[in-house]
């Protein structure tokens, strides 16, 4: 499946499959030094935690591991967490997230995650690390999540800008 940066629902819906997900575990707690930094938040503030398994038709395409401000989203872990994040952020909170930026990386999955993918152990996947900002520019998600490397692939568009002058000799 062919995914753009953005929400994983409307990349599956897009593709005319239907988006699900199955949470895995949620907590509010404090964040660890690279939550904290990437949010952008002050020591002692706390985070909403939560993993989520996501599928397309029923079947497992990435593991979510997924970061809010707490402050940002208070009661959120109280929330149906089945669908869509970017859409509950919207909706419930006034959050609109209008641009995002990720690094992916290849990676051999863990006993853990090949098992919840359906992966034999230590197939490869694709570990994307994102962090996903409001109008505002303020960071209200960082994300890691793990997508099978051999049902996911991504699609970047870039606005490509001429070299700078060359500075003389």
């Amino acid at each position: 499946m062919l995914f753009r940066l953005g929400s994983f629902s409307a990349e599956v819906a897009r593709a005319g499959r239907h988006p699900s997900a199955r949470l895995l575990w949620a907590e509010t707690t404090a964040p660890s030094p690279s939550v904290q930094d990437a949010l952008g938040l002050a020591a002692g503030e706390q985070v909403h935690a939560l993993q989520r398994l996501r599928l397309a038709d029923a079947e497992p395409l990435a593991i979510e591991t997924t970061y809010l401000p707490a402050a940002l989203t208070p009661d959120l872990l109280q929330q149906p967490l089945e669908g869509s994040l970017w859409t509950l952020l919207r909706d419930n909170y006034g959050v609109v997230p209008s641009n995002a930026r990720a690094t992916l990386q290849f990676i051999v999955t863990d006993d853990r995650s090949a098992s919840l993918l359906r992966l034999r152990s230590a197939a490869p996947g694709i570990l994307q690390t994102r962090k996903t900002y409001d109008q505002s520019g303020r960071c209200v998600e960082f994300a890691r999540d793990i997508y099978r490397a051999d049902r996911a692939a991504f699609e970047f568009d870039a606005i490509v800008q001429p070299p700078a002058p060359a500075w003389p000799a």
